[in-house]
């Protein structure tokens, strides 16, 4: 039974079922990822032949990562440390999806796929919309808006402000691969579809105000127009009315225009008497990153333990830090993974997660130039060149919620790569 569980894929529902789980919370999101794992058991256990097959130098460099990780929390830790075993759950998402993407042809995997990513788009777009108007959601979740919060959370939960990350992190992909393939012969109707995914694309997660899950959303069709030679005149065109279409949307709500105002006064500085001037490091997230700068120094080689920051903040040491905002430095994580790494796992692993991505956009860009157009690759490339970009803020690496969404994309161009590199899609 197990090994045909195996041998016949249905370990691939499990894939399925991810967007579904981070909508229905945590512990879902959890129960599914056990679920990968114990597939990926079955896998060594019924196939080991294949699965050795999966073992490039790209899976290696994952696995001498978080062994690392691992290995290090339970020297710090002791038999607490054995807690972190639960990172083997991306390790695992990424063999997993070599494996399958190694037996099977994959296009009709993607199309059902990203069906249900458009799906769950639009569920999750008219949602917003249908809360922003009347402070529930279609579940009876309550907005923000009449608190100083102001925020939208959509169909993810009371004080749950993600639903603009979720847009991006998981959704991205189907929108790529959707607008990529408009290939309608009438140019007005290319024109109308590609704007009209465009603006409902950009105003959704606009109007939750996640400013960083905005400004990479627009770098992503940014990229797409550099990659997209033969639809570039649309993809602009489809930029500049979204744009029009937001300022017109915001131009009497208050609120939007004071969040991105602050945003821009805290990423250039702001003046703030005749002689001073605030700039990036006296902002929280400025605090943020020389904390994490400073925990780094003092634990150069393994870090000061994953998940540890949170607790590593508050040592009065870091009052000396450089920053407006010192007294306000803590947070879960340090708000950009880069840093995150250094920090708490050390410069061994964050070396080795750097090689990991050098190789992941050397092998990408081989497959762009040597190969022909592969839609279903630039779909999880755009996203992944996005993901990466270093200068943000970010979601914690290590997280489940937030390093879930990070790995997923991780897991599919990843495995992309490996299936194009071997063969043809």
């Amino acid at each position: 039974m197990f090994k045909n569980f195996i041998i016949k894929d249905h370990y691939i529902y499990f894939i399925y079922l991810l967007p579904f789980s981070f909508i229905l919370g945590q512990s879902a999101l959890s129960i599914n990822f056990f679920l990968i794992f114990l597939s990926f058991l079955l896998l060594c256990i019924f196939d080991n032949l294949n699965f050795r097959r999966t073992l490039d130098f790209d899976s290696k460099l994952i696995t001498i990562f978080f062994t690392i990780i691992i290995t290090t929390q339970i020297i710090y830790y002791g038999i607490d440390g054995f807690k972190y075993f639960s990172y083997i759950r991306f390790l695992a998402l990424i063999f997993l999806l070599k494996y399958f993407f190694f037996k099977n042809e994959i296009t009709f995997f993607f199309k059902k796929y990203f069906l249900i990513l458009i799906s769950i788009f639009f569920f999750i777009f008219f949602d917003l919309i249908f809360q922003k108007i009347t402070g529930v959601d279609f579940f009876g979740y309550k907005s923000t808006i009449e608190t100083n919060i102001n925020r939208l959370t959509g169909p993810f939960g009371n004080n749950e402000y993600i639903p603009g990350s979720y847009i991006f992190h998981i959704c991205t992909p189907a929108i790529v691969y959707f607008i990529y393939n408009i290939s309608h012969k009438n140019l007005f109707l290319r024109f109308f579809i590609i704007t009209s995914i465009t603006n409902f694309y950009l105003l959704s997660i606009f109007i939750t105000g996640e400013r960083t899950s905005f400004l990479l959303a627009t770098l992503s069709l940014i990229i797409l127009i550099f990659i997209k030679k033969n639809f570039r005149k649309e993809l602009v065109f489809a930029l500049v009315t979204s744009f029009l279409l937001i300022f017109f949307f915001s131009a009497n709500n208050s609120y939007y225009k004071d969040r991105y105002l602050i945003f821009k006064d805290t990423v250039i500085g702001k003046e703030i008497d005749n002689s001073k001037k605030n700039n990036f490091l006296d902002s929280q997230w400025g605090a943020h990153y020389l904390t994490a700068l400073e925990i780094f120094k003092k634990n150069i080689l393994f870090g000061s333990g994953a998940r540890s920051y949170r607790i590593e903040c508050h040592k009065e040491e870091y009052n000396k830090i450089n920053s407006r905002s010192k007294d306000i430095r803590c947070s879960t994580h340090p708000h950009n993974f880069y840093l995150e790494l250094l920090a708490e796992t050390g410069i061994i692993s964050f070396v080795v997660f750097l090689i990991y991505l050098l190789n992941s956009i050397v092998s990408s860009f081989k497959i762009l130039f040597y190969k022909k157009e592969l839609t279903i690759f630039i779909s999880f490339f755009v996203i992944f060149l996005s993901i990466i970009w270093p200068i943000r803020a970010t979601g914690s690496i290590l997280s489940n919620f937030a390093g879930s969404m990070i790995w997923l994309n991780f897991a599919f161009l990843s495995a992309i790569n490996f299936r194009v590199s071997r063969t043809n899609i």
